[in-house]
């Protein structure tokens, strides 16, 4: 329902068109297609409600938003935050939302992070012993 696949497929589907494109559903939902919009808003709201969720268990005091996708945010971003609030409740409601891009650095301290790690667990009296 929320992944960009299911938003596609979705905008795909009510325009009876295999051959539309993630990209071409973007463009559609910025301007202003009903059909697009509604499956932006409709992942809006599922995402918002498994964060709300998510943070209702474990208590985050922020939860930050990122990843390719989030160049469209603002497509999603309004039904997000109004499921979010919907869900959350008592302190949890106090968590701050982050946006943020998701950048190639970001990737590349991954692959070191992971490099790293696999170096330590392997190296003589390292976490692999």
């Amino acid at each position: 329902m929320a992944s960009s696949h299911a938003i596609r497929d979705a905008v795909r589907q009510g325009h009876d068109d295999p051959t539309l494109t993630l990209a071409d559903a973007i463009r559609l939902a910025h301007e202003g297609d009903r059909i697009a919009v509604d499956a932006f808003e409709r992942a809006g709201t599922a995402i918002g409600a498994a964060v709300a969720t998510t943070v209702n268990l474990f208590g985050p005091e922020v939860v930050v938003i990122a990843g390719e996708g989030v160049m469209d945010y603002d497509l999603y971003e309004r039904r997000f935050r109004e499921e979010f609030l919907a869900h959350v409740f008592g302190t949890a409601a106090n968590c701050r939302l982050i946006v943020r891009r998701h950048t190639f650095v970001d990737w590349a301290r991954g692959a070191a992070v992971a490099a790293l790690r696999e170096a330590i667990s392997v190296a003589p009296g390292g976490a692999g012993e």
